[in-house]
């Protein structure tokens, strides 16, 4: 299972930049639920590992239903509106994985992949 921020600024998204095998991903801020851990919470703690800020939770925007990757499957993505209320934007980077950084970006970054457009479709779709 996986809990993720959505966080706007005017015509802006925040959103983290990942790099695996020479390809840089850009997803929205989040992670795994560890256990015991309500997705609430995961998302609230994801966010400021990754980025540096505290944010509140304003509302779920959408779950998305576990999805079959390689042979495995994922658990449902939970998918939150939040808005900052502390902290400061920083460049944060996991020694052992792929986490590269944050930027606000605009909402049609080109360099957004299909599956990136695919999940701002559906933010966008929530927040009307």
């Amino acid at each position: 299972m996986r809990a993720q921020v959505v966080l706007l600024r005017g015509d802006e998204i925040l959103m983290t930049r990942h790099e695996r095998d020479g390809r840089v991903h850009w997803v929205l801020p989040g992670g795994a639920i560890e256990p015991a851990e309500t997705p609430e919470q995961a998302a609230v703690r994801e966010l400021r590992e990754e980025t540096g800020l505290e944010v509140a939770l304003d509302r779920l925007l959408f779950v998305e239903a576990p999805q079959r990757i390689g042979h495995g499957m994922t658990g449902p993505r939970y998918t939150f509106l939040g808005r900052v209320v502390g902290g400061t934007l920083e460049v944060r980077t996991e020694s052992t994985g792929v986490l590269r950084g944050a930027e606000w970006l605009p909402l049609g970054f080109e360099a957004f992949d299909a599956p990136t457009r695919q999940t701002l479709d559906h933010v966008r779709q929530a927040l009307t």
